[in-house]
């Protein structure tokens, strides 16, 4: 149950899959030690990851500002990184069911958490998405080369990177069906 404080430090976050023969054969990883520090955010418990191409796997919490360099069994080689800026941490706990899909609904529009993780090898950058909250018009996306912070910057509410094509990084989709516009940014980065 995601209300019990067992649930970070025994739960598992990822399985292996057998696709050809569609069993799990393995559960991995566990959740961050940063769970530790608050009794019920069992709403906050989503995990981003990515892989690096060579067996590894970058691996990101919501509540976490760290981002764990793993092995491929998710076991943690090293961390690096640092929190987002402007970011409204002020996360309401609960261990009451009938106030947990409120509560989820309620922190996740006016708080901030960590989104996404993107990795492009033949550039060696990772981006992580974040949002901050809803006291400001702005998400932010941080970038890192060789797992080192070089920027953290605004970017509109809901962006992420989704990939590259040279010379080209791409965003998300950014879709107003009211409007009928489809928004997809692309940019270029001297790193």
């Amino acid at each position: 149950m995601i209300i019990s404080e067992d649930y970070y430090r025994e739960g598992r976050i990822i399985a292996k899959l057998d696709y050809k023969n569609s069993i799990i054969t393995e559960v991995l990883g566990r959740r961050s030690l940063v769970y530790d520090n608050y009794k019920y955010l069992g709403h906050l418990s989503f995990i981003s990851f990515d892989t690096d191409g060579k067996g590894h796997f970058f691996l990101n919490f919501e509540i976490d500002s760290l981002i764990y360099f793993c092995d491929k069994d998710f076991v943690p080689i090293k961390s690096f990184g640092g929190k987002g800026t402007n970011m409204n941490t002020n996360y309401t706990e609960s261990n009451n069911l009938r106030d947990l899909d409120r509560i989820f609904h309620e922190d996740r529009k006016k708080c901030g958490f960590y989104t996404g993780l993107e990795y492009i090898e033949e550039r060696d950058l990772l981006f992580r998405s974040y949002t901050r909250g809803e006291h400001t018009n702005f998400d932010g996306l941080q970038i890192y080369k060789d797992q080192v912070l070089v920027a953290d910057v605004d970017v509109p509410k809901g962006f992420k990177i989704e990939g590259y094509i040279s010379p080209y990084f791409y965003s998300s989709v950014f879709a107003d069906s009211e409007k009928q516009v489809i928004k997809i940014y692309r940019f270029t980065l001297d790193l």
